[in-house]
């Protein structure tokens, strides 16, 4: 039996949900474009940003009035990662 260790970082964690791979695609396309602010197509629940920060991304919502439950509109843009010294 080998016992000898497989040296071996873990891929990166897949997005799941019905958003996970449209969501995929849209970050791929603002971290081509660092900086510039973009509006998420589709109407988001509160949590719809989650995360995002920590992946190096600035985000932020507005609420579509009128919506009923409540929606937000989600706004984003790539700024890079942030280390722990706050250095880009």
């Amino acid at each position: 039996m080998n016992v000898e260790p497989i040296w071996e970082a873990p891929p990166p964690k897949q997005q799941t949900g019905r958003l996970g791979g449209e969501r995929t695609r849209w970050l791929a396309v603002l971290k081509a474009h660092p900086g510039q602010w973009a509006k998420w197509p589709h109407p988001m629940a509160a949590s719809g940003g989650a995360g995002l920060r920590e992946m190096g991304f600035e985000a932020t919502r507005r609420t579509i009035e009128g919506s009923d439950p409540k929606r937000y509109d989600l706004y984003a843009r790539f700024v890079g990662h942030v280390g722990q010294d706050g250095a880009t």
